[in-house]
Formats: C-alpha cells, structure tokens, sequence
C-alpha cells in the first residue's frame, strides 16, 4: 500500500495545517516490519490511523469554512440576525446542512480512531493480544501495563471533551442527530451556531460549533501525543 503521509501533524483550529508537534509513522512502521508475523497486522492500524488524520482535517476545514460563511453579526439585537433567523435563505440553510454533516463526520473520525490506536496498542503492547474483535479503546488501556501511555490514555478517556465526543458519537449512531440551530442570547451576548444540550447516561451541555470544533481538534490531536508516546515506549522502551 502507497505510503503518501509518513508522520501525522498536530494542528490549530485557527489554522489547519499548523505543524506543532508530529507522530512519526515512518519509523513506527520500519519498526513493526521486524517483529514476528503475527504482529505486522499491526500496519494496517498505521495506515488507518494515517487516513483518518487525513479524512478528519478534510471535515474540519469544510465544517470551518461553512460556520465562517454563515453572516452572523457578533451583536444578537442586530437586524441581520434577526433577519437571517426568521427568514432563511438556501444558501444559508445549505450552510446549516454542510455544518452539520461535517461536524458530526469529526466527532465519528475523531471517536473511532481511538478505537483503531486501541487495536495497534493491542497487537504491539499486549501479550496475548485481545481478540479483533474483543478490542475497543476501553478494554485495551485499562489492560495496557503502567506506564505514561496508559497514564495518557487515562485521563483522555476521564476528560470532558472525550467523555462529550463519544456520548454524542453514539448518540448520533444510535438514537437520533443531535441539533443544532441559530442561537442568539440578549442576555449573554452571544449570537452563532450552536449545537443542543442531549442526554447519553447523563445530561450533556450544548456548546456553539466552534468551541465545539475547537474541543473536537483537542480530542483528535491526542492521538498524536499519544502516538509520540507509543514510539518512544516500543522503540527507545521509555516507560
């Protein structure tokens, strides 16, 4: 398989792509080329993580732009606010559609590529490995020995951010969409896009979309310190 990216990027929202820090693929795949057979199924968890880096920044700056172009006045008691509230044209509801689509396409990326870092850590970590198809993010870091990895992946998987992403991820799969609509508050000041409050276990706050890109790319851009971190434990055995 053609290998086009050989190290993912962590990036700003602001900015996308904004080179900070990188996960190494290149190195990380010479290194499973050496181990035994069995473990070199462990490429073709690179290769996806690789592609959904790709597809997520690919979602991302579509969700970006759409939010951009959607004319919302920073002041709510303005008459274009009102105007684009109670007469939506179809270029605005076009807009609305693209938002939409794109944002939810993050969080299902975002979410199921922890579930694709879980069956690399699986096949190189865990001796035996779980079953392809016992393996999720969960199982995998809580059987993962002590260690900065598992340490990262523990207090990823207990922050808010990655606790909404994946509740709204299986909302989303498995009851209903969740909404998002023109939100203009007098009392707070506040006039965009948001997406609404729903229930997953718990109660989940609403959040305007771009405080919920900005927490979508912090959950997303885990993986690449996570990534880095893998690296240094299999390759260097830093622990």
């Amino acid at each position: 398989m053609r290998e086009a990216v050989v190290q993912l990027t962590v990036n700003s929202a602001e900015d996308l792509p904004l080179e900070r820090e990188r996960w190494n693929l290149k190195e990380l795949r010479e290194h499973i080329r050496t181990l035994p057979k069995e473990r070199k199924v462990a490429l073709a968890f690179v290769t996806s993580l690789d592609w959904a880096d790709r597809i997520f920044k690919y979602h991302f700056c579509e969700a970006r732009d759409a939010l951009r172009s959607v004319p919302i006045d920073e002041d709510p008691n303005s008459i274009k606010n009102h105007e684009l509230m109670f007469s939506s044209t179809d270029e605005h509801e076009f807009s609305m559609l693209v938002i939409r689509a794109n944002v939810t396409a993050c969080i299902h990326t975002a979410r199921n590529a922890y579930d694709h870092l879980a069956q690399l850590c699986n096949v190189l970590l865990l001796d035996p490995p779980m079953s392809v198809e016992s393996c999720d993010f969960h199982r995998v870091r809580r059987s993962l020995p002590e260690s900065e990895l598992r340490n990262k992946l523990d207090l990823l998987a207990e922050s808010d951010w990655f606790q909404y992403i994946a509740a709204y991820s299986n909302t989303s799969k498995h009851r209903m969409l969740v909404q998002q609509s023109l939100h203009l508050s007098y009392a707070d000041g506040i006039a965009g896009i948001r997406a609404e409050s729903f229930e997953h276990d718990k109660a989940y706050p609403s959040h305007m979309v771009g405080d919920l890109l900005e927490g979508i790319l912090e959950v997303k851009n885990q993986i690449i310190i996570c990534g880095r971190t893998l690296n240094d434990e299999i390759i260097r055995g830093e622990r």
